[in-house]
C-alpha cells in the first residue's frame, strides 16, 4: 500500500538551479507539460515551446534525476 504524500513544495518557473537542486536533494518532481508538439520530436533537446502564446498543460511527468 502506498502512502499519499503529506506536503508539496513549489519551485519557481524556469528555474534549472532549482530544479536540479530539488532533484538532488529531495528527490522526483512531478510535472505539467504541454506535449502537443512531442510527436515530432527526434533527439536532442527540445526547442518548439513558444512562450508567446498561453500553454496548454496536457500531461503529467515525472522528473526524476
Amino acid at each position: 500500500m502506498t502512502r499519499p504524500p503529506c506536503s508539496y513544495n513549489t519551485l519557481p518557473p524556469n528555474d534549472l538551479a532549482a530544479t536540479l537542486q530539488h532533484l538532488a536533494s529531495v528527490g522526483p518532481l512531478a510535472v505539467a507539460s504541454d506535449a502537443s508538439r512531442w510527436q515530432l520530436y527526434g533527439s536532442g533537446v527540445f526547442t518548439g515551446c513558444s512562450y508567446d502564446q498561453n500553454i496548454a498543460l496536457n500531461h503529467a511527468i515525472q522528473l526524476v534525476g
